[in-house]
């Protein structure tokens, strides 16, 4: 995968080329349990012409480990683990203090209930931590970010629900069929709390 995208603006035009290589692998073990893998490496080289001490290159490594299970067929279980290691350099020596590495941990369980073929509750839920390390330590102050959230949505789909769901295993449950015009209504509430910190030493100061 080669992308190149070019941005003219009058003040800065850039040049953006991604270079991504990446592969994902699935494993039904059971009828109703299923493992995901997936490793990627993404270069990215941002460049400007007309203000080239802006250059740029961004390497991410990642990888993720995904888990779903099916309980009595209207409960869908998952748990995502992610990891990912990006490093960002600056070629211009008087930028080179912003240069770092960005490590990344998160884990993401997920739950969604049908009820019957036309309503559903999702539930999503996420724990992430980033670690910013800086290459000159005598520049930078190393920093760290943590962030819990939580997302509740329940849909109500007369298409009806489960054939617009995408799930290769829910389309195989018996739903009634609709020809003509549906309705779609999704209510969510939504939740984060944030956190930031400095590295003082061997530890970390936390602010919310």
């Amino acid at each position: 995968n080669l992308p190149i995208k070019d941005f003219n603006i009058d003040q800065n035009p850039r040049h953006i080329e991604n270079r991504v290589l990446s592969a994902t692998t699935g494993w039904e073990y059971s009828p109703r349990d299923s493992l995901f893998t997936a490793l990627g490496v993404s270069l990215q080289r941002t460049s400007f012409p007309s203000n080239e001490y802006w250059d740029n290159d961004l390497r991410t490594q990642s990888a993720r480990l995904g888990w779903k299970h099916y309980y009595h067929d209207y409960l869908r279980l998952s748990n995502w683990f992610n990891y990912s290691m990006r490093d960002d350099i600056y070629m211009n020596a008087l930028l080179s203090a912003n240069n770092h590495s960005l490590e990344s941990f998160s884990f993401i369980p997920e739950a969604e209930i049908l009820f019957g073929d036309r309503l559903a509750l999702v539930q999503s839920y996420q724990v992430r931590t980033d670690y910013t390390n800086y290459h000159y330590k005598n520049a930078r102050t190393d920093k760290l970010y943590r962030q819990l959230s939580c997302r509740y949505n329940l849909i109500f789909d007369s298409y009806p629900y489960v054939a617009r769901a995408g799930d290769e295993h829910w389309i195989t449950l018996p739903y009634r069929g609709n020809s003509g015009s549906a309705f779609l209504c999704d209510i969510g509430f939504s939740y984060e709390e944030n956190q930031y910190g400095e590295k003082m030493g061997e530890f970390y100061d936390i602010r919310s």
